[in-house]
C-alpha cells in the first residue's frame, strides 16, 4: 500500500513536469510567432519606407534637371565673379542630389526583384565582367590589385548580374578609398563554403571601428570620418550591397583580420 502511493506520487510529480514543461513550451512558442509576426511587420513597414522613398526620388528628379540644365546655362553665359562661383556650385550640388537619388532608387528597386530577372552565366565571365568595370573605375588611383580564385571558375551562377557587379564594386571601390594612402593594396579571394560562394574583398587600410561593425551595413549609416570627409558619402552604398546579398540569398559580413586590415564578405547561395 505504501509502494502504491509512492508510485502514485512519483506519476504526479512527474504529471506536473510534464505539463509544467508544455506550459513553458507553449509561452516559448506563442512568443516565438509574436516575434515572427513583429519582424514580418517591420520589415514590411521598412520596405514600404523605402517605397516611399524611391518615390519621392522620382519627384525631386524633374526639379533637379531644371536647376542642373540653368545652373549649366549660365556657365556658359560668361557670368563674372562671384555669380561663376554660385552657379558652379548650384551645380556641383544638382549632380551630388541627382546621385543621391539615383541611388536611392536603385536600392528601392532591389525590393522589387524577381527570379525572371536572373541569369545564368560561369563565375569566370562573371568575373571577367566585374574586372573589365573594376578596371575602368579605378585607374585614376594608383593601387595594387589582387584576384585569388581557390573554386572551379566553370561553376554555374544563377544572378542579377548588373545589381551583383555593382554590389562588388561598390565594396571594392570603398576598399580602395579606404587602403593605405602609401601603398593602396586591395584584394579580392573568391572560395566556396558549403553551398555559399564567398566574395571576399580585403585593403591594408585601419581596420573597421565596433561602431561600424554593428552597423554600417545600414541605411543612412554614416561615420564620423565620412560625415567629416571633403566626399561624403549618402549611407547607401553598403545597404546597396547587403540587400544584393539577401537576394542572392547569402549575407554581409564585415571583419577585422588578424593580419591586419579589414574585409567585407559578401556571399550568395549556390543551391
Amino acid at each position: 500500500m505504501i509502494k502504491s502511493e509512492k508510485l502514485l506520487e512519483e506519476n504526479q510529480s512527474q504529471l506536473f513536469r510534464i505539463e509544467e514543461m508544455l506550459e513553458v513550451y507553449s509561452d516559448l512558442r506563442s512568443s516565438h510567432q509574436e516575434n515572427a509576426r513583429l519582424l514580418e511587420r517591420e520589415q514590411q513597414h521598412n520596405q514600404e519606407l523605402i517605397l516611399q522613398l524611391s518615390a519621392t526620388s522620382h519627384d525631386l528628379k524633374t526639379p533637379l534637371t531644371v536647376i542642373k540644365g540653368n545652373a549649366e546655362l549660365l556657365e556658359l553665359a560668361q557670368l563674372g565673379h562671384p555669380q561663376a562661383d554660385y552657379a558652379a556650385e548650384i551645380l556641383q550640388a544638382s549632380h551630388k542630389m541627382e546621385e543621391y537619388c539615383g541611388s536611392l532608387i536603385d536600392y528601392a528597386k532591389t525590393f522589387q526583384i524577381d527570379s525572371n530577372q536572373f541569369i545564368q552565366l560561369s563565375l569566370g565571365d562573371f568575373l571577367a565582367y566585374l574586372q573589365d568595370d573594376w578596371a575602368l573605375f579605378s585607374k585614376q588611383e594608383s593601387h595594387r590589385f589582387y584576384l585569388q580564385e581557390d573554386c572551379d571558375l566553370s561553376l554555374r551562377l544563377s544572378i542579377h548580374l548588373d545589381y551583383l557587379k555593382r554590389a562588388l564594386l561598390n565594396i571594392l571601390l570603398n576598399a580602395l578609398e579606404h587602403a593605405d594612402q602609401n601603398q593602396k593594396e586591395v584584394k579580392l579571394m573568391v572560395s566556396v563554403q558549403q553551398d555559399q560562394l564567398v566574395f571576399a574583398i580585403w585593403n591594408n587600410g585601419p581596420a573597421f571601428s565596433e561602431e561600424m561593425l554593428l552597423g554600417a551595413e545600414r541605411l543612412f549609416y554614416q561615420s564620423d570620418q565620412s560625415r567629416n570627409s571633403a566626399n561624403p558619402h549618402h549611407g547607401i552604398g553598403l545597404a546597396f550591397s547587403k540587400q544584393v546579398a539577401l537576394l542572392h540569398g547569402g549575407r554581409l559580413t564585415l571583419l577585422n583580420l588578424d593580419q591586419g586590415g579589414a574585409s567585407v564578405e559578401l556571399t550568395i547561395s549556390l543551391k
